[in-house]
């Protein structure tokens, strides 16, 4: 049944401050719009993974109770991406940890309007391979 895969994922987050969310994406992350509506846009961080930007008005869910969400996106050199955020001064950045029992290397932060990401790295070189395809978040 191919016709019935999945054949891409975006995460959709809303905003108060859709200009802030935009620059942030754009500017901070460096990432590649996909798709622009006004009101929203897309921004491809993978081979089939985006992350979607919602200007709040035009929500199509109930926003007034936000859930717990973590936009973690792999990378192949987390050290990389801890100074390129740090020097772009974005709120709230951990020291790097890493983590034996998930064998990731990875530090946290907070992007525009509270939402939690994560920079992560796969020490592993097999699971390294599985999300990582070339440098697509440099």
């Amino acid at each position: 049944m191919d016709d019935a895969r999945v054949s891409s994922i975006v995460t959709f987050l809303y905003f108060h401050d859709l200009a802030g969310a935009r620059a942030f994406f754009e500017n901070t992350l460096n990432l590649e719009l996909a798709y622009d509506t006004g009101w929203a846009g897309i921004w491809k961080v993978g081979p089939a993974a985006y992350i979607g930007a919602v200007d709040i008005c035009s929500a199509s869910v109930d926003t007034r109770a936000k859930g717990r969400v973590l936009i973690s996106l792999t990378v192949e050199d987390v050290s990389v991406w801890h100074k390129r955020l740090k020097n772009a001064q974005v709120e709230d950045i951990t020291k790097i940890r890493c983590s034996a029992d998930s064998g990731v290397r990875s530090f946290f932060f907070k992007g525009p309007e509270g939402y939690d990401f994560e920079v992560q790295e796969f020490m592993d070189p097999e699971v390294k391979k599985r999300f990582c395809h070339s440098k697509l978040l440099s």
